[in-house]
C-alpha cells in the first residue's frame, strides 16, 4: 500500500470504491520519486496525486489506468489491437464521465484544502 496523502477522497470507478491521495510535493517525492505527476496503484485501488503539478490531464490518466484496471485488461494477456479496441469502447462509454469525475477529484481537493487550511 502506499503513501497517505495529506489529503484524500473516495471515487466510484466501475462500481468499485478508489481514494486518491493528495500529496504534497516533499512528501510526493519521497515515496514515489520526482519521474511522474502521478501514480495509480492498481492493488490497492488507490491513486496518488502530486498537488503542486495537479492538473486535468494527470487526474484523467491515471483514471485511464484505474478504468482499465476495472475492466480487466492487463490480466487479460490482450494483444496490441485489442487493447487499442478496449481504449476505443474506454472514451466512447465513459470518456465524459472520466472528463467529469476529473473535475470532480480538483474540486474536491480544492473543498478539502479549504476546509484544513493548507
Amino acid at each position: 500500500m502506499g503513501a497517505k496523502g495529506f489529503l484524500a477522497h473516495k471515487v466510484k470507478i466501475l462500481g468499485h470504491q478508489w481514494i486518491v491521495h493528495f500529496h504534497k510535493e516533499k512528501d510526493y517525492r519521497k515515496a514515489f520519486g520526482d519521474d511522474s505527476l502521478g501514480i495509480c496503484e492498481t492493488l490497492d485501488k488507490e491513486i496518488h496525486l502530486r498537488i503542486k503539478k495537479l492538473k486535468a490531464e494527470v487526474v484523467v490518466h491515471e483514471l485511464v489506468h484505474a478504468y482499465m484496471e476495472e475492466l480487466c485488461t492487463t490480466p487479460a494477456g490482450l494483444e496490441p489491437g485489442q487493447v487499442e479496441e478496449v481504449a476505443a469502447d474506454l472514451f466512447a462509454k465513459y470518456g465524459r464521465t472520466l472528463l467529469s469525475q476529473s473535475d470532480q477529484i480538483i474540486q474536491a481537493y480544492e473543498m478539502l484544502r479549504e476546509r484544513v487550511g493548507k
